[in-house]
């Protein structure tokens, strides 16, 4: 079973075309340098490659520049701020029929502000998903075995309580990882915040950062921070507090989990 699931991932691996865009994040005004690479059998089949940006409810269409061999680049000048823009590829076949690919990739344009900081915190070379699970894992793991502390995100610091006698605060201990205000009290409204939203995801193992979403026997439900093997993070012990689980328990039902790029960006 193994070797024939191999198999099959050799075979769709290179029917992907990788797709990047640097900076992932600058200010407006400053360029941005959109690169995708077709596979072989991609670029046999394409005349024109386009990248469709959005910005709010509109979008523009650009025509991206074939380098030959499969590479296509294009520079733009990004004047519109959004703190998430995302784009699409878009192939166009040589009978003039365009498949726009459903994948969105995602950079940052930030208001031209001295005062603005954010923006400094990020390195331009590096993924904002990258950034985000690191900040996330680390605010997990300073907080693991125990039933109130810390976190800090953007160098700002939050205290909180996640275990209090009888009753754990697992909402309450997954946003305050990522930086968050209360917007939902229980887990159960978060996840349907993000399921409005379409972003849950319920196929493949939960990547690391990922928060993870159960129903349980209460209305309350349960959610916590995948370690990106199947195990999870969460304030679910009235001894300890913060605990890792290699499995969460059967007892509750799997609903699906969200990224940490879009538990973040859509909070």
């Amino acid at each position: 079973m193994f070797r024939f699931l191999t198999l099959i991932l050799i075979i769709i691996q290179p029917l992907l075309a990788k797709v990047s865009v640097l900076p992932t994040q600058g200010e407006a005004g400053d360029s941005f340098h959109f690169k995708v690479a077709l596979t072989n059998k991609e670029y046999k089949e394409c005349s024109t490659l386009y990248i469709r940006i959005y910005n709010d409810k509109d979008y523009y269409d650009y025509t991206m520049n074939d380098n030959l061999n499969g590479e296509y680049t294009l520079t733009l000048t990004i004047d519109e701020e959004s703190p998430k823009k995302e784009f699409i590829i878009g192939i166009q076949d040589h009978h003039g029929q365009i498949q726009w690919k459903e994948k969105k990739h995602f950079f940052r344009v930030f208001e031209n502000n001295p005062d603005f900081q954010t923006a400094k915190v990020l390195s331009q070379s590096q993924d904002i998903t990258e950034v985000y699970v690191n900040e996330v894992m680390q605010n997990v793991l300073n907080c693991l075995n125990k039933k109130r502390g810390y976190t800090v995100w953007n160098g700002v610091k939050k205290h909180g309580c996640w275990v209090r006698r009888h009753n754990t605060y697992c909402a309450r201990f997954v946003r305050m990882c990522f930086g968050e205000e209360r917007k939902y009290g229980t887990a159960i409204q978060m996840y349907k915040h993000y399921q409005k939203e379409g972003l849950i995801q319920t196929t493949g193992t939960p990547p690391e950062g990922a928060v993870v979403f159960y129903q349980t026997r209460s209305r309350f439900g349960h959610t916590g921070i995948a370690d990106g093997t199947g195990g999870l993070y969460s304030a679910a012990s009235y001894v300890r507090g913060v605990k890792h689980d290699e499995t969460f328990t059967p007892k509750a039902k799997y609903l699906g989990y969200v990224t940490a790029f879009d538990f973040k960006e859509f909070y």
